[in-house]
């Protein structure tokens, strides 16, 4: 999720700066796997309308030595709440429409789940990655709705000075219990990246 700006008990965020968070967390996965040396391809289909249904921005193809190349899909989150200590796990996209979130309707084979810091400004935000949190993302699905009334339920809004307003709602899942109950991979941000 972009900037979040309290108000009256609620998270509001301005979807510009929603949409440069996850545009730059895409940007540093893309960078990160094309750096590995089993890298053999990579495809962003964040617009592509059969791979928005399953959630999935990335396909990526790889082979190790004397192997048959192989794909993963991934779905790719920016979060600017590095210091929270929490992911964000999105269970309705628009409360008002009724619009499932990405935690129930994601068929990708990885969560790449990218903790940014905005070193600039509001208004001009400068951002750099500071970790990638790699997720098994079918066996975190499994577990995050087997476990969900354990997890703190939020809500977000859309700036109401943007015109239309829609309200997001999720989980706050502990980065240590995940970790610890599920398994993730970290890897500190590559100043090569930017």
């Amino acid at each position: 999720m972009g900037k979040r700006l309290k108000k009256k008990n609620l998270n509001l965020y301005k979807i510009e700066q929603s949409n440069l968070v996850g545009n730059k967390a895409i940007e540093y996965a893309k960078r990160y796997l094309a750096a590995q040396p089993t890298h053999r391809n990579l495809e962003s289909v964040e617009e592509v309308k059969k791979y928005q249904e399953e959630a999935i921005d990335l396909i990526w193809k790889y082979q190790h030595a004397n192997h048959p190349e192989r794909m993963m899909s991934i779905e790719v989150k920016g979060d600017t709440y590095y210091q929270s200590g929490n992911y964000f796990f999105e269970t309705v996209s628009k409360e008002e429409e009724g619009k499932p979130g990405w935690m129930e309707y994601c068929n990708a084979d990885f969560l790449f789940y990218y903790f940014l810091s905005n070193e600039g400004t509001k208004k001009k935000p400068v951002l750099r990655g500071v970790e990638l949190h790699i997720i098994a993302f079918k066996k975190a699905q499994r577990w995050f709705w087997k476990e969900v009334n354990r997890f703190e339920e939020r809500k977000v809004q859309t700036d109401p000075d943007l015109g239309k307003r829609y309200t997001t709602v999720g989980r706050l899942v502990q980065c240590a219990l995940l970790k610890k109950e599920v398994g993730v991979k970290i890897i500190k941000h590559n100043p090569a990246w930017n």
